[in-house]
């Protein structure tokens, strides 16, 4: 018996087709398609590889998003025309593909301006929408100029959701003065501006995928004689030895951050109490979120004598909720404090996403007279916590290991909201 053919109503048959169309269009190709590996004109059956995955818009320009991963990194799509719009990442000419335009620039079509004999769209770009005074200041803090002496790096992750802003995490000390009062520290509480200081901070477009992160300068806070004691390490024996203490180390002095060196999740590794000249750190998409790796030194007595100083570790995952706002898991040292805000591409309204810190009246003396804003806290041996938001966009954490000094730092230390200096 042959199969019975029941007729659809006009508009699901229209709907159903629309999508039958739309998909064989940005559905990859056929193994035996005309595939485009070098320089050549346009044809309406050729198709071309894109290097990322890329959202689709319905107009030329990168806001608003019609549809996420409209095309998929790796895909083989045919362009049906071509034309100019808003510049997006080093070029202005857009592609649509299907029922949507993308980022011509990252598809391989071995080209940087029009395909040869490439239909123009017939479109005309709206104008986009004015950006808000605190979403560009965001954007310049992670893409705008480097700061002087800071080290950053910037990753096109892939990692992107479909909100539109830029969501910031900071690391900061929140009293004056650190490394046993040998350093300056950022003397603040919690703060969503973007000028405030840090030692070192995040910054993610979740509309792009594209990332920084930025290691601020060491400032001297004292003034230090021409040698110091300091311990010089021999596998597990450390003893005293007079060390020379350059120059440039005077009170008030900025010493610029240690290089900043990209490297793979499993290659990022605590040091304390070992001698390194980079800050390492590993960022990659994970999920609908971004994970983050990062071993993050002081650019002074790290380099003094062969013992190092403690680095502060972190690995830390932060990934898109449905239905709007973002979960954090971090892992790491309690020591420095941490905060995330939100900042929208159409409003001024700033949102509180996270914020961790230690409460110094919680250290144990003698840690508590030497280094009163918990510096012993970036020891592993100290503290390792795991910690993830709450719904006012504090934290809350459990402690989950150390070793001889576990009980230098309670768990009961740690706040969320605490503000004010340490000191």
């Amino acid at each position: 018996m042959s199969p019975r053919l029941v007729p659809l109503p006009g508009r699901r048959a229209a709907a159903l087709v629309l999508a039958m169309t739309s998909a064989a269009v940005v559905a990859p190709a056929a193994a035996n398609a005309d595939r485009a590996t070098g320089p050549g004109p346009w044809k309406a059956d050729r198709t071309y590889l894109a290097r990322q995955s890329l959202d689709g818009r319905t107009a030329p320009q990168l806001r608003p998003r019609a549809k996420i991963d409209h095309v998929r990194a790796g895909q083989w799509v045919r362009i049906a025309c071509q034309t100019t719009g808003e510049a997006a990442y080093g070029s202005r000419i857009w592609s649509k593909v299907g029922a949507y335009y993308v980022p011509d620039a990252y598809l391989r079509t071995f080209t940087t301006g029009f395909l040869p004999g490439v239909p123009r769209c017939r479109t005309a770009t709206p104008p986009a929408p004015t950006p808000s005074a605190t979403y560009r200041a965001a954007q310049d803090l992670g893409f705008g100029a480097v700061p002087h002496g800071a080290t950053r790096v910037v990753r096109e992750t892939g990692a992107r959701t479909p909100d539109d802003g830029v969501l910031v995490l900071r690391w900061f000390i929140p009293n004056r003065l650190a490394g046993g009062r040998l350093l300056r520290g950022d003397g603040r509480g919690f703060s969503s501006a973007t000028s405030a200081s840090s030692r070192a901070y995040l910054v993610w477009d979740v509309a792009t995928g594209r990332t920084s992160l930025t290691v601020t300068p060491t400032h001297i806070a004292l003034g230090l004689p021409d040698r110091i004691w300091l311990p010089h390490c021999y596998g597990p024996v450390c003893v005293p030895r007079k060390t020379k203490v350059p120059r440039a180390l005077q009170a008030g002095r900025e010493v610029p951050a240690l290089p900043t060196v990209v490297r793979s999740l499993s290659g990022v590794r605590n040091t304390d109490f070992r001698s390194r000249a980079t800050n390492d750190v590993a960022i990659a998409r994970s999920g609908r979120g971004l994970r983050v790796k990062a071993s993050l030194l002081n650019s002074v007595t790290n380099t003094w004598g062969k013992a190092g100083a403690w680095s502060v570790d972190y690995d830390l995952t932060v990934r898109y909720r449905s239905g709007g706002g973002y979960d954090f898991d971090v892992s790491g040292n309690g020591y420095p404090a941490l905060e995330s805000y939100y900042y929208h591409r159409s409003s001024t309204t700033v949102h509180r996403r996270f914020q961790r810190r230690i409460d110094p009246a919680g250290l144990r003396k003698p840690w508590s007279l030497v280094d009163p804003g918990g510096g012993v806290a970036a020891l592993d041996d100290a503290s390792r916590f795991r910690c993830t938001e709450t719904a006012s966009g504090g934290s809350s954490c459990a402690k989950r290991g150390g070793g001889l000094l576990r009980k230098v730092v309670r768990s009961a230390s740690y706040t969320t909201t605490g503000g004010g200096r340490a000191e």
